[in-house]
């Protein structure tokens, strides 16, 4: 048995360690079969390939699927429970997680077995003392290959209006042609061969706002790459992207990464100031008072619920924000640019027009008129 499940299951302390004993034969000889030069014999991951061995014993199959089957559904009934409490922007990732939950997944269902209690491991799972345990047909050894994940990171700048971040759909039809997203994947995927790209990126911006100044930065995670070179000289040179990006979007200070960087990329999302520049209008003319007011207008807090235009896939709560600087310059009676410089996670255009009072104070309320932007 697996011994990290020692303090789960009493009278294990005299047990076999049956992985421990693979790991001290099957390392070494695999890795002088492939020419490795160092193999370790340890979890932790001594180089860029996973190799997996699996031993299947069909006499014990079936309770093995029965105490993996009960696992998998005590683990998403209390999953379901924490995400029905979250935003839901929140809850998409434990959704994502409970989802590799299924008896082919041994990693998965490793890591909900070491979250349960003592009392829930042994109501859900079969003692292995028990028969049905007992091996009586010979078994077979099952080996897969599995590069661990290349890691991409840089900045990117959007310049069309018209483009959103990720594909984007309405009930069954798409909106716009492209996304930010596709177009950088589609880069790396004419030079790196891997079965998934995922990316993420330090937050995200409207479909019709564009992302200037040193660009947004993002990661994309590429699982099971064929290599593991990257090619930075061609992804760092406009001239090869170009085709590919056209003039909707650049990639700049493009380099290799860790899975460290993704938590400090989704950490410096949710913390990090935010700089805007926008356009507004205004239903009275911006006089020298207005101006000073909002220029002299700092560190301020700000309660915003979620904004109608993405209340069908954000949770209905209030959120504080603040906003630390501003200054706003007058282009006609009835137009401005303002530059605001806020806490991440700000929505700026409900901040311009109030959003029909569900951000407030706002630019409409601060100056006493209608505002849009």
């Amino acid at each position: 048995p697996n011994l990290s499940f020692r303090h789960l299951v009493d009278g294990m302390d005299n047990q076999c360690n049956v992985k421990q004993v693979f790991r001290s034969i099957i390392p070494k000889s695999l890795g002088k079969a492939m020419g490795s030069k160092r193999v370790k014999e340890t979890m932790e991951q001594s180089g860029d390939l996973s190799v997996e061995v699996r031993l299947v014993t069909s006499g014990i199959d079936a309770e093995e699927s029965k105490s993996h089957g009960r696992i998998a559904k005590s683990e998403i009934k209390e999953s379901k429970r924490s995400w029905n409490r979250k935003r839901k922007r929140g809850g998409k990732a434990e959704k994502e997680r409970v989802g590799n939950l299924t008896e082919t997944n041994p990693a998965a269902l490793f890591k909900a077995a070491l979250n349960m209690s003592k009392e829930a491991f042994l109501k859900t799972a079969t003692h292995p003392d028990k028969e049905s345990w007992v091996v009586t047909k010979p078994g077979s050894l099952h080996m897969s290959y599995v590069r661990h994940p290349l890691y991409v990171a840089g900045r990117y700048i959007k310049r069309n209006r018209g483009l959103s971040q990720t594909s984007w759909y309405v009930g069954s039809e798409r909106v716009g042609e492209s996304s930010v997203e596709e177009l950088i994947v589609k880069v790396l995927r004419s030079r790196i061969t891997g079965e998934e790209f995922k990316f993420m990126s330090a937050g995200r911006e409207d479909m019709d706002v564009r992302m200037l100044g040193d660009g947004r930065p993002f990661i994309v995670e590429i699982k099971n790459s064929v290599t593991k070179a990257l090619p930075l000289d061609e992804l760092n040179d406009p001239e090869f992207t170009r085709p590919f990006l056209k003039d909707d979007v650049e990639i700049r200070d493009v380099s290799a990464a860790s899975k460290k960087a993704v938590s400090l990329l989704c950490e410096g999302a949710e913390e990090k100031r935010k700089h805007y520049k926008a356009v507004i209008w205004l239903s009275k003319e911006l006089s020298d008072d207005d101006i000073a007011l909002i220029n002299a207008t700092r560190e301020l807090t700000i309660n915003q619920k979620t904004p109608v235009r993405v209340l069908h896939r954000r949770a209905p709560i209030v959120r504080q924000r603040k906003i630390h600087h501003m200054d706003i310059q007058r282009i006609d009676r009835h137009f401005a640019t303002i530059e605001l410089c806020t806490e991440a996670g700000t929505y700026i255009k409900e901040f311009v027009h109030g959003d029909f009072g569900r951000t407030y104070p706002c630019i409409a309320s601060l100056l006493g008129c209608d505002a849009d932007g």
